[in-house]
C-alpha cells in the first residue's frame, strides 16, 4: 500500500471491490454473437464458442508481469494468462488446487510439499515442472533484481524452495505461516511465469507475458486495447471465447455508452451514478459482495496525530454513515473492521467510533486544536 502525504482518519468504510463488485453486461449480445459469428463446438462440454468478448476497463494496465506490477487493472488481464499452484474457489476464499494437484504440511507447520500437474505447458511450449516453480520463487527472493511489490507478501515466510523431483516441490518456511496458502493464490506475485520467457526478455515480461492459463497474449496496442486468444493447449476446461479484447475507456459514462451502443460486451468500475443508465437500457447488472475496503487513515508521522485523543476526536467529527450513503447510494456496506464480514478473521465484536461532533469539538478545544487544516490527495 503506497504511503500518502497526509492521512486523515482511522475509520474504515467497506466498499464493493472496485474492479469486480459492480459490472454490466450487454444483455443477450454474447449469445447472439456465438450464433451469428459461427461459433464452433468446443471441448468445453460441447458449448458454442463465441468469436470474441470485449471487456471495457477504466485504465490501462501498468504491465503484465505478475511480479513487477501491483495494480488491479493489470490483474484483470493477468488472471487470464497465468496461474499459481493454488487458487481461490469461484465464489469464496476457499483454497483449491490449480497447478498443484495436492499438498501436505509437515507436523511442525514449516514444510509444504506440493505435487504438480504433469500435463501442463506454458504458452511458449515449454513444460511446467518443479524447476519452473523454483525459478519463479528464487526470482522474487534470492535473485531479486527489481522492485517486486508483492514478493515479500507472498514469499516473505519462505526460507527456501527445493525441487524434490520433476513434479514435486517443497517450500521450507522460516516459521509456521497460517496465510501461506492464501498468499499463493494471489493474482500478483504468486502466478508462475515461463522461465524461458523470463530469460529471453531479461527478467521482465511486462510486454510479452507467457503463462499456463486459458488465454495467451497476442498484442498490446497502447492507449487502446490488449488482445488475448484462446490457448487450445490448456490443461483444464477450455476458454469459452476465441479471443478477449480488453478495451481502455477512462470515463465511466463513456464506458456505459459503449456498452449500450454494443461496442463492448462487459464493463466494470461502475459507480452508483451510472447504474440507472445500465438498467434503463435493459443491460444486466451484476452485484456481488466486495472483498475490498475503502478508508482514510492517520499519518502517524505528524506529531498531532500521535495523540490518541485527537485521533478519536477527528473520528467523532466525521459522519461516516452519511458519507457512505451519499457517495455509494446503497452499493456499499458500512465497515466495522479492515475485513469484509465473509472473510476469515472477521469479528462482529469490533466496533468503530460513533459520530459525535459535540464530543469532538470539546476534545479538540481542550487540546488547543482550533486551526486544523485537512488536506486530501
Amino acid at each position: 500500500m503506497r504511503k500518502k502525504s497526509l492521512k486523515l482518519t482511522a475509520l474504515v468504510l467497506m466498499l464493493a471491490f472496485a474492479s469486480l463488485a459492480l459490472f454490466g453486461c450487454g444483455g443477450d449480445k454474447q449469445g447472439q454473437d456465438a450464433q451469428q459469428q459461427g461459433g464452433q463446438p468446443s471441448d468445453n462440454d460441447g458449448a458454442a464458442v463465441a468469436e470474441a468478448l470485449t471487456f471495457a476497463q477504466g485504465a490501462e494496465p501498468r504491465g503484465l508481469d505478475p511480479a513487477l506490477v501491483d495494480d488491479g487493472e493489470s490483474s484483470k488481464v493477468i488472471v487470464n494468462i497465468y496461474e499459481g499452484l493454488v487458487a481461490f474457489a469461484d465464489d469464496s476464499t476457499e483454497i483449491v488446487p490449480c497447478l498443484a494437484t495436492d499438498w501436505k504440511l509437515s507436523d511442525d507447520g514449516k514444510i509444504y510439499t506440493f505435487n504438480l500437474r504433469k500435463d501442463v505447458t506454458f504458452h511458449d511450449g515449454t513444460p511446467f515442472n518443479a524447476d519452473a516453480v523454483k525459478f519463479n520463487v528464487d526470482r522474487q527472493t534470492i535473485n531479486k533484481t527489481a522492485d517486486m511489490g508483492y514478493a515479500d507478501f507472498v514469499y516473505g515466510a519462505v526460507a527456501e524452495c527445493n525441487v524434490v523431483d520433476e513434479y514435486t516441490v517443497e517450500f521450507v518456511l522460516k516459521n509456521p505461516s497460517t496465510p501461506f496458502l492464501n498468499n499463493l493464490a494471489m493474482s500478483l506475485g504468486a502466478p508462475i511465469v515461463s522461465p524461458k520467457a523470463l530469460q529471453d526478455s531479461e527478467n521482465n515480461v511486462n510486454q510479452a507475458p507467457v503463462g499456463t492459463g486459458p488465454y495467451q497474449f497476442v498484442e498490446w496496442n497502447p492507449d487502446e486495447n490488449i488482445i488475448l486468444s484462446r490457448y487450445d493447449g490448456y490443461w483444464g476446461e477450455k476458454a469459452a471465447t476465441e479471443k478477449i479484447l480488453f478495451k481502455f475507456i477512462k470515463d465511466n459514462s463513456a464506458r456505459v455508452m459503449a456498452l449500450v451502443n454494443g461496442e463492448t460486451d462487459m464493463l466494470d468500475g461502475i459507480d452508483a451514478n451510472v447504474v440507472g443508465e445500465i438498467e434503463k437500457a435493459n443491460m444486466t447488472l451484476y452485484k456481488v459482495q466486495g472483498m475490498n475496503v475503502n478508508y482514510m487513515a492517520y499519518n502517524m508521522e505528524r506529531p498531532l496525530m500521535q495523540d490518541k485523543e485527537v485521533r478519536v476526536a477527528l473520528s467523532q467529527a466525521i459522519n461516516v454513515p452519511e458519507i457512505v450513503e451519499g457517495l455509494y447510494q446503497g452499493y456499499a456496506t458500512l465497515a466495522t473492521s479492515i475485513l469484509p464480514d465473509f472473510m476469515p478473521g472477521y469479528s462482529a465484536d469490533v466496533t468503530q467510533i460513533a459520530y459525535d461532533p459535540e464530543a469532538a469539538k470539546a476534545t479538540l478545544t481542550a487540546k488547543g486544536v482550533n486551526k486544523l487544516k485537512i488536506i486530501t490527495y
